[in-house]
């Protein structure tokens, strides 16, 4: 999956001409798209990285390229992401903070039948999460892959 494909489509449905009655879908979407390209975004950078499988084109089609990059759930992503990223460079905290607010307005978008978008509100996340993956994709690979280990693993208990 290509994360900017979706960022396209966002932007295609916030400034499309509304057909009647679909406003507030076809911006419902946009914010979805928003969030499916940062999610994407992730996955396929958790897959690529080198200690994990790698991103040339004979890697991504080995069956644990697939499977790093299906590893990560999306409520996982969430719940995972709610942690303390203070330690972390400053362009893995923004994605961190993007993806939860755009992930939040997901939510209400799929959930939440009074919710009303504008489209102003919803182009401004669609560039914020654009430029959010681009910035946590200029960090070291490093640090990537501590961010990758952070959201892929969950924390053993100790019971």
């Amino acid at each position: 999956m290509n994360w900017q494909e979706f960022i396209d489509l966002a932007r295609r449905l916030v400034s499309a001409p509304w057909a009647d009655g679909l406003h507030q879908t076809q911006l419902r979407l946009a914010v979805g798209a928003a969030y499916y390209a940062m999610y994407h975004a992730l996955t396929r950078s958790n897959a690529d990285l080198r200690s994990f499988v790698g991103d040339s084109s004979w890697e991504r089609t080995l069956p644990e390229w697939q499977r790093v990059y299906m590893a990560l759930v999306g409520d996982d992503a969430w719940r995972r992401m709610r942690a303390d990223f203070s330690a972390h460079p400053e362009n893995i905290r923004r994605f961190v903070n993007v993806f939860l607010g755009v992930h939040e307005r997901c939510l209400l978008a799929e959930e939440d039948p009074t919710a009303v978008f504008s489209p102003a509100e919803v182009q401004e996340w669609v560039q914020r999460a654009e430029g959010a993956i681009m910035a946590c994709w200029s960090v070291e690979p490093a640090h990537r892959r501590a961010f990758a280990l952070r959201v892929l693993l969950e924390r053993p208990t100790t019971d």
